[in-house]
């Protein structure tokens, strides 16, 4: 009840600005949705060898999928008002995965609210809750339109909840500096950024200042640089913050995340992609925790309103034991532009992962080898549009 008050009050508001559009001819209001029909095959399996007692490979769990699924996969609705020639103010209301609060389906979150200060284009700042640059996609993940993906790389998509993306990605700022600098034929691009702690440690109840309270000291820290040469982009970006490992290592683990990210264009062909490397040093292990990511995306556009693309994805997780060996992605995709406001996607999609580890289970007294595997098949047709 209390999540469909907040959702009423929400609109009202949007309504009482778009009544005054007219007087307010610099209010903007604005989105992008993405609507998806899935038919997904594939699943799971964890399968023990007990051959050392005398007993045959035994599968111990498996779980199947198969189905075909249609949803409204995410819809972004903007605000945006130029309150002087300098001050603009930004909102960003997300809903994925055909938000209903009666149903208990998908998320609606409030991504961005921001007010951003142009001085010039040497330098801007922003202020609020707002998405960092980081990388090059983080930034621009919503605008699934302009996007050539159906579902993008794992860890930008915010409509599947396999992969935490906050562990790749910093997720919120609250302060961001950036501008251009143009040389000669070269511009070089920079931001720095402030931000709260991961969500993990912002409570929900129970803090003296109220809920969505960070109750740390410590902050995030990060940014980027890149240079632009004609159809060539690359940029590196870090962050420095910690890790929530209270409730597996019993500390605060210090986190560094490391991204490069290219494109380029030549001819009709694009080439996009990006390397995340996330190193922790905790106090209490010598365990190896890191974590690392990287995609490549090749595309072809055969005419102005034709596309398609190949991605080639790898995400690892040394700290988990059906991740530490790897998991590998391919997507193959093509869109077509029937107008300037509407994409209409099609594509295939294949994830797969193969780890063996150790385990112990009772009555056996001595570990055996378990091995994971999974395989997961999809193919996706979606119409993306800009309202």
């Amino acid at each position: 009840m209390l999540n469909v008050l907040k959702f009423n009050s929400i609109i009202t508001i949007l309504l009482l600005f778009g009544q005054n559009i007219s007087a307010q001819s610099d209010l903007e209001i604005f989105g992008f949705f993405q609507a998806t029909s899935t038919y997904l095959d594939g699943g799971y399996s964890a399968v023990a060898d007990l051959t050392p007692f005398g007993y045959p490979m035994t599968t111990v769990q498996e779980q199947k999928e198969n189905y075909l699924s249609v949803n409204l996969q995410q819809l972004n609705l903007f605000a945006r008002k130029e309150l002087t020639d300098n001050f603009t103010a930004w909102v960003n209301f997300e809903l994925t995965n055909s938000y209903n609060t009666k149903n208990d389906w998908g998320s609606f979150s409030l991504d961005e609210a921001w007010i951003n200060y142009q001085q010039s284009d040497y330098l801007n700042a922003k202020a609020g809750l707002l998405i960092p640059r980081f990388g090059y996609l983080n930034e621009i993940k919503n605008r699934m339109p302009l996007l050539p993906y159906i579902t993008r790389p794992l860890i930008y998509e915010s409509s599947i909840s396999v992969i935490d993306q906050t562990d790749y990605l910093p997720e919120r700022a609250f302060l961001q500096v950036s501008g251009y600098l143009p040389v000669s034929s070269v511009t070089l691009d920079y931001s720095a950024f402030i931000g709260p702690s991961e969500t993990d440690y912002i409570r929900s109840e129970g803090a003296l200042i109220g809920p969505a309270a960070d109750t740390t000291l410590f902050k995030l820290f990060g940014g980027r640089v890149g240079l632009k040469y004609d159809d060539l982009r690359f940029g590196f970006s870090s962050t420095f913050d910690k890790d929530n490992q209270q409730a597996t290592l019993g500390e605060d683990v210090p986190r560094t995340r490391i991204a490069f990210d290219l494109g380029y264009s030549i001819f009709n062909f694009f080439l996009d992609g990006e390397y995340i490397m996330v190193n922790l040093k905790p106090d209490n292990t010598d365990a190896d925790i890191d974590k690392l990511f990287y995609y490549a995306s090749l595309g072809y556009n055969f005419n102005e309103d034709l596309f398609g693309y190949v991605t080639y994805s790898y995400l690892e997780d040394k700290a988990d034991k059906i991740l530490r060996a790897g998991m590998k992605g391919v997507v193959v995709g093509l869109g077509f532009k029937p107008t300037e406001s509407v994409v209409i996607k099609a594509g295939y999609s294949s994830y797969f992962a193969n780890s063996t580890f150790e385990t112990m289970q009772e009555p056996f007294p001595i570990p055996f080898n378990t091995t994971v595997d999974i395989d997961t098949k999809a193919v996706q047709l979606a119409v993306s549009v800009i309202f």
